[in-house]
């Protein structure tokens, strides 16, 4: 069930549009989630579009501490080659919030 529903979530409003107008700018991008690959890779049929414009994808199964720890957004920065300093975050959830 909860499978399932990973692969048939929509895109928050707007995501696509920011995307792309950050993607104009030439604006380097990850995706850091703290999901496992295997629902990374069921998200990324329907949202491909958003996926294909990242750099890179950071899942969750690839750090020792997920959220609030910074480990994902240290590993997302590393792998896009700039200094966490020069990167802003877009979170969508309580935990990366923190």
């Amino acid at each position: 069930a909860l499978g399932t529903m990973v692969g048939e979530a929509e895109a928050l409003p707007g995501a696509e549009d920011v995307v792309d107008w950050l993607k104009r700018q030439d604006v380097v991008m990850a995706i850091a989630t703290s999901s496992n690959a295997a629902a990374v890779a069921k998200k990324r049929v329907p949202h491909g579009y958003i996926f294909d414009r990242m750099k890179t994808v950071v899942t969750g199964d690839q750090v020792k501490n997920g959220k609030p720890a910074p480990d994902i957004f240290l590993l997302a920065a590393e792998k896009i080659g700039l200094d966490p300093a020069e990167c802003v975050v877009v979170e969508d959830s309580p935990a990366g919030v923190q």
